[in-house]
């Protein structure tokens, strides 16, 4: 069973037609016939959040991945809700390929940051649109990031020095395509063989994108457009380095320099 067909169980469940179903959650009515109808197109995360929150007696788990029964059971006394840390997908068309976005919700629907630490990278390559996967993964709130989908990816190694050191947090926004990433800012790039933290040029006649490190010890990484599964434009960082700038260091040291000739 389709989760078209989990949509159609819903509306028979609930003793409703396809039109009092669509204004129950409140969606168009062509929406709805696209989705259960002859397209039987992938409802959008929108739909699918309307949904959850207009019958939130029923299983995200059911509804998403067809597991478990159709209603959740709710503990008495508990104003229901989607539950805490809950995942929802995205859908996004792409040049006629459908991509699939999973995320993590509170219970009160608000978007969460998913955090993939050093130990998860290999799995998240193959993982990143499992919804299984991504529940499993930890998950926090983070003010001022309630805009846009955010991921959160644990830094390995020394090739982004000195903008990022080791085990740093670096914070990317969700980019839905590959034309709209900008050159010289720093992406993270989920391929086919690793998450990568880079700063980026794009070559469009050739269809790759170029992975430069901000340390010169790193040679440039060049991969197809074809071979990218996710992108997310670094907006922030989580260190724990506090390491002064290389300059004030140096007029640190100039000036020790001349505190040990005035005593001498």
């Amino acid at each position: 069973m389709e989760i078209q067909d989990r949509i159609v169980s819903i509306i028979e469940a609930k003793g409703l037609n396809k039109k009092t179903f669509s204004e129950a959650v409140d969606i168009q009515p062509q929406t709805l016939h696209h989705i259960v109808g002859g397209r039987r197109t992938y409802p959008s995360y929108d739909v699918i959040r309307k949904i959850l929150y207009t019958y939130s007696d029923i299983s995200e788990r059911w509804l998403l991945l067809g597991e478990g029964n159709m209603e959740k059971k709710i503990a008495p006394n508990i104003a229901p809700n989607i539950a805490p840390n809950s995942v929802l997908v995205h859908e996004q068309k792409v040049n006629y390929h459908t991509k699939v976005l999973p995320i993590q919700v509170d219970q009160d629907n608000n978007e969460r940051i998913v955090y993939v630490p050093i130990s998860a990278r290999a799995g998240y390559k193959v993982g990143f649109s499992d919804p299984i996967y991504i529940e499993k993964l930890p998950s926090f709130n983070l003010p001022g990031h309630t805009h846009g989908t955010f991921r959160a990816f644990q830094v390995s190694g020394f090739s982004m020095y000195p903008t990022f050191n080791d085990n740093d947090i670096a914070i990317g926004q969700y980019v839905e395509r590959v034309e709209h990433v900008y050159n010289n800012r720093v992406y993270l790039i989920v391929s086919k063989e690793d998450v990568l933290l880079k700063r980026v040029r794009l070559s469009i006649s050739t269809k790759e994108i170029i992975l430069l490190s901000d340390s010169e010890e790193f040679e440039p990484i060049t991969v197809p457009f074809k071979e990218i599964k996710e992108i997310w434009c670094v907006t922030d960082k989580i260190t724990k380095n506090m390491a002064p700038p290389s300059e004030l260091e140096a007029r640190v040291a100039k000036l020790e320099q001349k505190l040990s000739k005035i005593k001498r």
